[in-house]
C-alpha cells in the first residue's frame, strides 16, 4: 500500500495542466467500486484511494479556473520526422527504468525544465539543432521558481523529502515534505506540523470566478499520509503489516 498519493494530482494540476498547458490528464487504474476505497493497496492502481481523490475538490477548482498561468517561456526540442527515421536528432534523451518507475532526462532540455517553463516538441520541416535551455536563471539557493513566479519547487535531499508551493490569487498550496516550515503565500501562511512530515494543504476560492481575497468563502483541503488500520511501517521504508479497512487519514 502506498501511504502517499496526494502529490500526484497536485503536481499534474499545477505543473502539467497549469504551467505547461496540458489539455487533459488521465489517471491509470484497473478498476474501482465507484466510491472511496475502504483499504489502500487492495488494487495495484487505486485512484479512488481517499489520499488521492481527497485533493480533487481543490485541484479541480484550480485547474478549471486556470489559477496557475501557462508559461510564456517555452523550452523546445526540435524534431524533423525524416531525420528521426534515420536516427538523427539534435538532442539526446535518457530514460532510466526500474519496472514502472521511469526517470527521463535530456542533454538540451533537462527534466527539471518542466518546473519552470512550458516544454514542447516542435516538428520542423528540416533538421534543426535544439538549443540548450538555460535553467540556471530560474534556480536560486536550490529552489526552482517557475517563469510565472507562481510555483516554487524545493527538491528533497533524501528519499522522503522535497515540496512545492502554489501562490496564485485564487489558490495557495503547499505540497510535500514540509513539516516544520512556514511558507508565506501572499496573505496566506501555511505552516504544517504533521507528524508524518508529509501533507497537501490547499486554500482555494470556492466560486468559479473568484479569488481568495474577493470570494465569499474559501475551501480548505488538508491531507497527509494514509494507512490502513493496523498497518505497520518500519522507518517509513518497509511495510511489516499491510493492515485492514478502514483507512486511517
Amino acid at each position: 500500500p502506498n501511504e502517499w498519493g496526494a502529490e500526484g494530482p497536485a503536481i499534474i494540476g499545477a505543473y502539467g495542466m497549469g504551467l505547461n498547458g496540458w489539455d487533459v490528464s488521465y489517471m491509470f487504474q484497473n478498476r474501482d467500486a465507484g466510491k472511496f476505497s475502504e483499504r489502500i493497496g487492495k488494487e495495484r492502481w487505486d485512484v479512488a484511494a481517499p489520499n488521492v481523490m481527497g485533493v480533487f475538490p481543490a485541484v479541480a477548482r484550480q485547474v478549471l479556473r486556470g489559477d496557475v498561468t501557462e508559461s510564456r517561456v517555452v523550452a523546445r526540442r526540435n524534431v524533423h520526422a525524416g531525420s528521426l527515421a534515420e536516427g538523427k536528432l539534435g538532442f539526446t534523451d535518457k530514460v532510466t527504468q526500474r519496472h514502472d518507475v521511469k526517470t527521463f532526462d535530456s542533454d538540451k532540455v533537462p527534466a527539471a525544465a518542466l518546473a519552470v517553463a512550458r516544454c514542447v516538441v516542435k516538428f520542423t520541416d528540416t533538421h534543426r539543432p535544439t538549443p540548450a535551455f538555460d535553467i540556471s536563471r530560474y534556480v536560486r539557493d536550490g529552489v526552482y521558481t517557475s517563469s510565472t513566479g507562481q510555483l516554487r519547487w524545493t527538491p528533497g535531499k533524501r528519499k522522503l523529502g522535497g515540496y512545492f508551493t502554489i501562490d496564485s490569487p485564487a489558490t495557495k498550496a503547499l505540497v510535500g515534505f514540509a513539516a516544520g516550515r512556514s511558507c508565506k503565500l501572499g496573505d496566506v501562511t501555511i505552516a504544517p506540523t504533521s507528524k508524518s512530515r508529509f501533507g497537501a494543504i490547499y486554500v482555494t476560492a470556492r466560486d468559479a470566478g473568484g479569488t481568495i481575497a474577493s470570494g465569499d468563502s474559501v475551501l480548505v483541503v488538508a491531507i497527509a499520509r494514509a494507512r490502513n488500520t493496523g498497518m505497520r511501517v518500519y522507518l517509513d521504508s518497509r511495510i511489516l503489516n499491510r493492515g485492514e479497512a478502514p483507512v486511517v487519514m
